[in-house]
């Protein structure tokens, strides 16, 4: 079988989640990153393709066609907005992903 993808669900605590193109059993340094980051956003890290579209405003394309891509996802909370997820998403400095500007991508 193949393995799944991973994700972290953080979108109850601070309204992002992260689906991960990694396999949540893979024993990589990035990969342990990803599970130690998870826990400190209080998410659950778990193997999973995607991350829950209901309540999203929309994802946010990290790394495309690179090695350690992922899509970000934007939920209602901690003042989030459609806006100011947009906004985040396409900022290379956001505090919240790797250091380059993402792809917006509305469902």
């Amino acid at each position: 079988p193949v393995p799944s993808p991973s994700m972290c669900d953080a979108s109850t605590s601070v309204g992002l989640c992260y689906a991960f193109s990694e396999p949540a059993d893979a024993a990589t340094k990035s990969n342990q990153a990803d599970q130690f980051a998870c826990r400190l956003l209080k998410g659950k890290f778990m193997a999973m393709a995607g991350c829950p579209r209901s309540n999203a405003f929309g994802r946010c394309s990290i790394l495309e066609g690179k090695a350690g891509s992922y899509l970000l996802y934007y939920y209602p909370a901690n003042k989030v907005d459609l806006a100011s997820a947009k906004a985040d998403c396409e900022n290379p400095k956001s505090g919240v992903h790797a250091q380059v500007a993402g792809a917006w991508l509305p469902f």
